[in-house]
């Protein structure tokens, strides 16, 4: 693959759209379901500008943005570019992360009901963690779905480098700037000669890392599907063609019978519940996966 144009045309992310959650989503899936796709929107805007941003590696006019047009200015914008690409690429991975960690949350109504609560929980999402969920709800399919991809030599490559920028130094671009791993002059000390080390950077080039990036994104677009595909009702299709407002009298009665749901949920279960979420999935975690200790829905409380 040449160009990121390309990529628009093989893999395109916009088509996740139908995901987001509507109305009528509410009413017919479980609470869990409607909180993990909600994240896909969020997903979508991410990785949108990680795409774009590997996009404008291929402008050869700036306009305003540069001076002059010349190589090290080039190369200097350019090289902001692929720090962005690779900071929203490794961003798109979180998001994924926090998709399926809300798949495999209790299907109550707890995080609906509660928006500092639901934000509060997507805080606490880490491999880690989503890991010891998929292992406790037996979700074999999805955790090899997800391993399957971060443990792929080119994900691991791009959260490497990340990794490194983020948590132990700047990234060195080559070709912007120089940078010497020892002196200039050469010192010998009798028979010995010293070696007189300087410290550097790791170093990155821009059309490889560019490469490595797309190569990245396919891997991801292919990776998020099969995680789709995992977690996607069968009837979910089917659902993206209702309207709670056009479906007659059936449809008015299954929106009276869910805000009775809630309603009763709120007045009834959600202050307890609150002490029954941070249990299972904070406090005791590893108790959790030991016992098989497991919320379901309500009615199993």
């Amino acid at each position: 693959m040449q160009s990121v144009e390309e990529l628009y045309e093989l893999k395109d992310f916009w088509e996740w759209d139908k995901y987001i959650p509507e109305q009528n989503h509410y009413i017919e899936f479980n609470a869990n379901l409607v909180g993990a796709f909600f994240k896909i929107e969020d997903l979508i805007n991410i990785y949108s500008k990680a795409r774009f941003s590997l996009g404008l590696l291929e402008v050869n006019n700036y306009g305003e943005l540069l001076s002059v047009h010349d190589e090290n200015h080039l190369k200097f914008i350019r090289s902001h570019f692929i720090h962005d690409a690779m900071i929203y690429y490794n961003i798109a991975i979180d998001m994924a992360w926090q998709v399926i960690f809300f798949y495999v949350t209790d299907s109550a109504e707890y995080l609906l009901a509660n928006h500092d609560e639901y934000r509060n929980h997507a805080s606490r999402c880490n491999r880690t963690n989503l890991i010891e969920l998929m292992k406790l709800y037996d979700e074999t399919e999805l955790k090899k779905v997800e391993d399957s991809f971060f443990n792929d030599e080119c994900v691991r490559e791009v959260r490497r480098v990340y990794n490194l920028y983020k948590h132990k130094s700047a990234l060195h671009t080559r070709g912007l700037g120089k940078q010497y791993d020892n002196f200039m002059v050469g010192v010998t000390l009798g028979d010995t000669k010293v070696d007189l080390n300087m410290l550097t950077r790791e170093e990155i080039e821009i059309e490889e890392m560019k490469t490595t990036l797309m190569n990245f994104d396919i891997k991801f677009f292919d990776f998020f599907s099969e995680v789709l595909r995992c977690i996607t009702p069968e009837n979910f299709d089917e659902s993206i063609k209702k309207s709670i407002f056009d479906m007659g009298h059936d449809s008015f009665n299954r929106l009276f019978k869910y805000a009775e749901k809630v309603r009763s949920y709120k007045e009834n279960e959600l202050d307890n519940y609150k002490r029954l979420f941070d249990i299972a999935y904070y406090d005791s975690l590893e108790v959790c996966k030991k016992e098989k200790i497991k919320l379901v829905d309500n009615a199993s409380l």
